[in-house]
């Protein structure tokens, strides 16, 4: 067994390098989501929701990839977002902005997107902050913080398709 445990450390530390041509696929376990108060009507949550205590998660599956050595992707369901790593942390981040006219009205939506995760090991420790902000006319609110945290693991000898 002595002889097999630094071949078992090597091989699990392998098992996580994102390097060029690879893939490393999760396998998550993700949280139900918390809003700030900006996100309600009047910044006032919802009272038949306020208090609920949910410990089922969402499964979901992402994969990390890198461009080069310095850039990664993050590729969760129909999105890919890039960002970098260090060390063990990886850091993901993009912004979609809406700019819609009608007439002399404007109204910017900005969404940002950032995601930080940990993987250690095969396992995987992370927070996904989505940001909304609207100015202008016709915002259904002006503000909304959406924080949402997840646990996951490192799926081995896996085959990533795609259809082109």
């Amino acid at each position: 067994m002595r002889k097999l445990l630094p071949l078992f450390i090597l091989t699990a530390a392998l098992g996580c390098d994102v390097g060029a041509g690879k893939y490393t696929v999760i396998r998550l376990a993700v949280a139900d989501s918390s809003l700030s108060d900006s996100c309600y009507f009047m910044n006032m949550p919802d009272p038949d929701v306020v208090d609920d205590d949910i410990n089922v998660r969402a499964g979901s599956t992402i994969a990390i990839f890198p461009s080069d050595k310095e850039s990664f992707w993050l590729e969760w369901g129909p999105v890919s977002i890039p960002g970098s790593k260090d060390g063990s942390a990886f850091s993901f981040a993009a912004t979609d902005t809406d700019l819609t006219v009608v007439g002399d009205s404007r109204r910017t939506e900005v969404t940002e997107h950032d995601v930080t995760m940990e993987l250690k090991g095969g396992a995987v420790d992370g927070t996904y902050t989505n940001t909304y902000t609207c100015s202008g006319e016709g915002c259904p609110i002006s503000s909304c913080v959406t924080t949402t945290t997840f646990v996951g693991a490192v799926v081995r000898d896996v085959d990533v398709t795609h259809e082109l």
